[in-house]
């Protein structure tokens, strides 16, 4: 949501400028209502997946109130493979993708299959987020299979982390 908060404002100076909103600007802002709606919770909260914090469910909320659209959420997110299931007050909503190669996967979480579940205004399973404080030094942890809620096998994260110049590291 707070990036969401931060364009639009900056299409609103567009509009009062008598500008036209910049099409980049305006696509942006259309693909981020439909992703925010589908990672949101009964509750407001947003799923924490790849390092998303527990964030403002209020900021969540008040951006929200600016989708013209307003459809309901999507089954599933095409382009990253994450699906939502919901029925009645219950939301699943799970990482069924591959994991991001190249430097997209850079900053990546061994995540496969993870999942949250809400009922109601309850959130049954969440994954760990981030460190509310941004500590470096739970970055790493974060982002290891344990933090998610998915099955660990001995011990073993679903992903190796390797950087460029730098060795490959499991995250145990």
């Amino acid at each position: 949501p707070g990036l969401l908060a931060d364009l639009l404002p900056l299409a609103q100076c567009y509009v009062s400028a008598s500008k036209p909103v910049p099409q980049e600007l305006v696509r942006a802002i259309d693909r981020i209502f439909p992703a925010l709606r589908f990672f949101r919770h009964v509750d407001g909260h947003v799923a924490l997946f790849h390092g998303a914090g527990s964030g403002n469910l209020y900021l969540a909320a008040a951006v929200l109130r600016h989708d013209q659209n307003g459809a309901r959420p999507l089954g599933h997110m095409p382009h990253s493979g994450y699906q939502r299931l919901a029925r009645g007050g219950t939301v699943i909503i799970a990482d069924t993708g591959v994991p991001p190669s190249g430097p997209h996967g850079f900053g990546g979480h061994a995540s496969c299959l993870a999942f949250e579940m809400s009922s109601g205004r309850q959130r049954l399973i969440v994954n760990s987020g981030i460190d509310s404080l941004h500590r470096e030094k739970y970055r790493e942890m974060a982002r290891m299979t344990a933090a998610h809620s998915t099955l660990v096998l001995d011990d073993t994260s679903s992903a190796r982390f390797a950087g460029f110049g730098h060795s490959a590291r499991d995250g145990r």
